[in-house]
């Protein structure tokens, strides 16, 4: 496959992306907050960050980020029924990466892209998405935080 300029845009693009979301949760006052309602709303809450507030600029952030990922991929696949495909190797990603670690999710998106195209290799082409839930059972039946992710503590 050729790297054609459309697609080193989009490339360029989504490292940027990535780069300023990475900042944003480390250093970032709102990012922090976020981070940590994700781990206990309740402690969120103890230490004066308006839980319903995070979850409302959490959502907002979540549908930019879903607005820019599906003006990045339109042009690449077109704009059809079928499109809901695309999702499950994402979240397949997501979840093989670990929902806890950006990195994780993007190594988890490439070892996802790479194992389903082998899979098309060597295996009829239209066998791709079963890869994606072979990569997933296996994934949950081994690691069920994910590559990356931090499995839940267990309190005495």
């Amino acid at each position: 496959m050729l790297i054609t300029p459309e697609r080193l845009g989009i490339m360029v693009t989504v490292v940027i992306v990535v780069a300023m979301l990475m900042l944003f949760f480390r250093y970032s006052k709102l990012g922090k907050a976020m981070r940590a309602t994700a781990q206990s709303q309740e402690a969120a809450s103890l230490m004066g960050i308006s839980v319903p507030g995070i979850f409302s600029k959490t959502w907002a952030l979540g549908s930019a980020l879903g607005g820019i990922a599906g003006m990045l991929i339109a042009p690449l696949v077109g704009i059809n029924t079928e499109l809901g495909g695309v999702l499950i190797p994402g979240f397949v990603a997501a979840i093989v990466g670990g929902f806890t670690s950006i990195p994780g999710a993007i190594v988890g998106g490439l070892m996802v892209g790479v194992l389903e195209n082998l899979g098309g290799v060597f295996v009829s082409s239209s066998f791709k998405r079963v890869t994606s839930f072979i990569i997933l059972i296996a994934v949950l039946m081994i690691r069920p935080a994910g590559l990356f992710g931090k499995p839940p503590r267990k309190m005495v």
